[in-house]
């Protein structure tokens, strides 16, 4: 697709939300001029499963489609006037340094404005442009864990756990690319460009709207660590994922009572579907003793038939 065709963007950004985010907007046909410093960016000399491919780490494969990279001194003269040169150029100048570090370089907000009044600066970085944390290193990781959203994708019995991808990095990258959308079409309107900022912290928030809505609006559980086989503490059951005898298999929405009725779960033993949040505790273990007594086939059969999602 080639709907940002004409749409030019001066990236400065390392790492993943960043490049992953101009990424998005390069596949929709934007041209991208990834800057890097002459060393070559963070992401060409490290990446995951320490596995490279011709040279290239698995962090820049996954971030470097469809841009166009140089090389540039920014702390020379030379290489300065040259990014100076570029922004002129641009439609958008985006970068994911820690906040002051483009100021400093004399390549900011104010900076670019001088050079193109109508430019759209989008900035991507780990906690915001101000507050306690501005300075603190901003990651995937730390941020999971500072957000709660490692807690909530623990468990009771082991604690908190990271979510198995760079999930906030990835949805980071989202926001920085719909941010960027949403100023060029505000400067199609308006003929103004304007300051776009994304941050690690407020995506992780983003990800947890439903829990902190719960939470926010008076639901105040005793721990917010997955009870059980509940995929979430303001979860009801069966919303989880349960061990069969050949495998595991995810039991989403459906009638709790359908449910009970398609595994031959005993009278006593089953709960209602209008307490299937208070009395989830008790309805778990025994959907998770119907499950391990069958197979897969078997159970996918049985919820086809009832019309349980899985």
């Amino acid at each position: 697709m080639d709907h940002l065709k004409g749409i030019r963007i001066l990236s400065f950004n390392h790492f993943l939300m960043g490049p992953v985010g101009i990424q998005q907007l390069a596949d929709l046909g934007a041209d991208v001029i990834a800057v890097e410093s002459t060393e070559g960016a963070f992401q060409r000399k490290w990446g995951g499963a320490n596995k490279d491919v011709a040279g290239q780490t698995m962090l820049l494969l996954a971030g470097n489609r469809n841009k166009r990279s140089l090389a540039l001194n920014l702390k020379d003269k030379r290489g300065l006037a040259i990014a100076r040169e570029l922004i002129a150029t641009a439609d958008v100048v985006a970068e994911n340094f820690r906040p002051g570090v483009m100021d400093k370089l004399g390549l900011g907000y104010e900076a670019a404005k001088q050079i193109k009044p109508d430019i759209i600066y989008a900035s991507a970085s780990g906690y915001g442009a101000d507050g306690p944390y501005v300075n603190k290193p901003g990651q995937d990781l730390i941020i999971q864990a500072m957000s709660g959203l490692a807690t909530i994708t623990g468990t009771r019995e082991h604690g908190p756990r990271a979510v198995g991808v760079s999930a906030v990095d990835h949805h980071g990258a989202a926001l920085f690319a719909s941010g960027i959308m949403a100023a060029l079409l505000g400067r199609m309107r308006t003929g103004k460009g304007c300051k776009v900022d994304v941050s690690l912290l407020s995506a992780a928030i983003d990800l947890q709207l439903e829990s902190f809505t719960c939470y926010l609006n008076g639901v105040r559980p005793d721990d917010v660590r997955q009870p059980g086989n509940i995929s979430g503490w303001y979860y009801g059951a069966p919303y989880g994922i349960y061990p069969a005898r050949d495998g595991h298999i995810a039991i989403s929405l459906g009638s709790l009572e359908a449910l009970s009725a398609a595994l031959d779960i005993p009278a006593d033993q089953r709960v209602a579907d209008a307490q299937c949040y208070t009395h989830r505790d008790e309805a778990t273990p025994a959907i998770a003793a119907a499950v391990a007594a069958r197979t897969l086939a078997e159970l996918v059969a049985a919820f086809d038939a009832a019309g349980i999602w899985h």
